[in-house]
């Protein structure tokens, strides 16, 4: 029964993995970096997505004459322009969009 034990154990001892050696040691001067200024690929751009005319529509808006893209229920691509009108002395700045469908 001993005998066994022992042959156990030491079938199991070579089973395990040797112990590693100590790590070697990591300097800046090894270590390579693959940075890229460039832009990446148009592959991994996200188009971005356009909000309904309807979200966009009063919202206050920046330079006046700039322009933004939106969609309508019917999956047509519209745009909005930024207009301004004068209430109470104050300008007002807001999206005027293309009636949708």
């Amino acid at each position: 029964m001993k005998l066994a034990l022992v042959l156990a154990l030491s079938l199991f001892a070579l089973t395990l993995p040797a112990p590693a050696a100590t790590a070697p040691e990591v300097t800046s001067s090894s270590v390579q970096t693959n940075v890229s200024d460039s832009a990446p690929a148009p592959t991994f751009l996200i188009p971005k997505l356009l909000l309904y005319c309807w979200n966009v529509e009063g919202t206050t808006c920046g330079p006046v004459g700039s322009t933004t893209g939106c969609t309508d229920g019917c999956s047509n691509v519209l745009s909005c322009t930024c207009r301004s009108y004068v209430w109470l002395g104050q300008t007002v700045r807001y999206w005027d969009c293309q009636e949708p469908c």
